[in-house]
């Protein structure tokens, strides 16, 4: 099975330097993971921080997950219950 097979949706989201984006997007029933993937000139491949993924259990529906992006990479930020 390729990726296109198990991706149900996808949205493109351009994020430059000095802005911030949030994303608001119903979780379709069969959906177990969220990826995130940052396109970088020069990524940090040593720790894969190019990309976040969490899975369905990681996500609460009232509670926002911050994502920051750095100069070489995505950064998941603790919740503060975590």
């Amino acid at each position: 099975m390729s990726v296109q097979e198990h991706t149900s949706s996808a949205a493109a989201i351009r994020v430059r330097p000095g802005e911030s984006v949030t994303v608001d997007i119903p979780l379709e029933k069969e959906a177990q993971y969220i990826a995130v993937a940052g396109m970088f000139i020069s990524p940090d491949q040593t720790e894969d921080s190019w990309r976040v993924v969490l899975s369905r259990e990681d996500l609460e529906p009232d509670k926002a997950r911050v994502i920051e992006l750095k100069s070489q990479g995505l950064a998941l930020l603790a919740q503060e219950n975590e």
